[in-house]
C-alpha cells in the first residue's frame, strides 16, 4: 500500500467541507441558487475573478447583495439601485 501525501489529504478534506457547505446552503435556500447570467460577465466592470459577484445579482435584479467579503465589493461599479451589505451583525 502507498502512503499518500498529506497534501493530498488535506486537500480531499477541504473538498468535503466545500462539498458540504454548498449542500448546506442549497438545502436553506434553494431559491438562491442562479443560472443564465454568464452572457452579463463581459460587461461587469470588476476583476475576472469577481465579475460572477455582480453578474448574478443583476440577472436577479436584486436590491441588495448580502456577502461577507465587503472589501472585495466596494470598488465594484454596481447599479445604482443595488446597495451591497455585509453579512455581518451589525454593532448596537
Amino acid at each position: 500500500m502507498r502512503c499518500l501525501p498529506r497534501a493530498y489529504n488535506v486537500l480531499r478534506f477541504v473538498e468535503a467541507a466545500i462539498d458540504a457547505r454548498v449542500a448546506r446552503m442549497n438545502h436553506v435556500l434553494p431559491a438562491a441558487m442562479t443560472s443564465g447570467y454568464e452572457a452579463l460577465l463581459p460587461q461587469m466592470q470588476a476583476d475576472e475573478k469577481d465579475k460572477h459577484v455582480l453578474a448574478a445579482p443583476v440577472d436577479c435584479r436584486v436590491s441588495v447583495l448580502v456577502t461577507e467579503r465587503t472589501s472585495r465589493t466596494s470598488g465594484l461599479r454596481r447599479p445604482a439601485a443595488m446597495r451591497s451589505r455585509s453579512s455581518e451583525p451589525r454593532s448596537s
